[in-house]
C-alpha cells in the first residue's frame, strides 16, 4: 500500500505524459534545438523541418498512447506483489518505442530508471514491510535521478502531443 506513493513519485508524471505521448521508429531527426538556434535566413527550410518534426511527434505520441495506456492503468491499480512483474513489463514497452532525437536522452534516463526500479522490485519482497521500504527507497533515489527527465518529457509531451489528445482547427 506504501508503494503506490513511492512509484506514483517516479511513475505519474512519466507514464501520464507517456501515455498521452509515445514512441516512433524515425532516427533521421534533428534535434530541434539546434536548427531552431542557429537559424538560417531561410524560414521555409525551418517550415519544412517543423512540418517533419510534427509528422514525427504526432507519430510517437500516437504509438506510445497505444504502447502505454494499458500499463498505465495496471500500475495504477497494482498490488505490491504485482509490480515486480508489471514494472520489467514497462521497461519492455519503452524499449519498443523510439524517440524523436531531441528527446531521446531524457527518455533514456527515465527508461533506465524504470528499468533501476524493476530491479527493485524483482530483488525484494513488496508484500513485506522492509521489502517495501526498499522499494519506497531506490523510488526516492531514482525520483531525484529522473525528475528533470521527466520534466523535460513532460514539456515536450505538452508541447507536440496536444493533437493527439484533442482536434486542432
Amino acid at each position: 500500500m506504501r508503494l503506490r506513493p513511492a512509484l506514483a513519485a517516479l511513475s505519474a508524471t512519466a507514464l501520464l505524459g507517456l501515455a498521452a505521448c509515445g514512441g516512433s521508429d524515425d532516427t533521421a531527426a534533428a534535434p530541434s534545438s539546434s536548427a531552431a538556434g542557429t537559424s538560417s535566413a531561410a524560414p521555409s527550410s525551418s517550415a519544412d523541418a517543423t512540418g517533419s518534426a510534427d509528422a514525427e511527434a504526432q507519430a510517437f505520441c500516437t504509438e506510445g498512447e497505444a504502447a502505454l495506456s494499458g500499463l498505465q492503468d495496471q500500475v495504477e491499480t497494482a498490488t505490491p506483489d504485482q509490480f515486480a512483474t508489471l514494472l520489467p513489463q514497462l521497461v519492455s514497452t519503452l524499449d519498443t518505442l523510439e524517440p524523436p532525437a531531441d528527446i531521446a536522452p531524457a527518455f533514456q534516463t527515465l527508461r533506465d530508471a524504470y528499468d533501476q526500479l524493476a530491479q527493485a522490485a524483482t530483488a525484494n519482497d513488496l508484500t513485506t514491510p522492509e521489502g517495501q521500504a526498499a522499494f519506497q527507497q531506490a523510488a526516492s533515489d531514482l525520483g531525484s535521478t529522473a525528475q528533470p527527465a521527466e520534466d523535460e518529457l513532460s514539456a515536450w509531451t505538452d508541447a507536440n502531443c496536444a493533437g493527439t489528445a484533442s482536434p486542432t482547427s
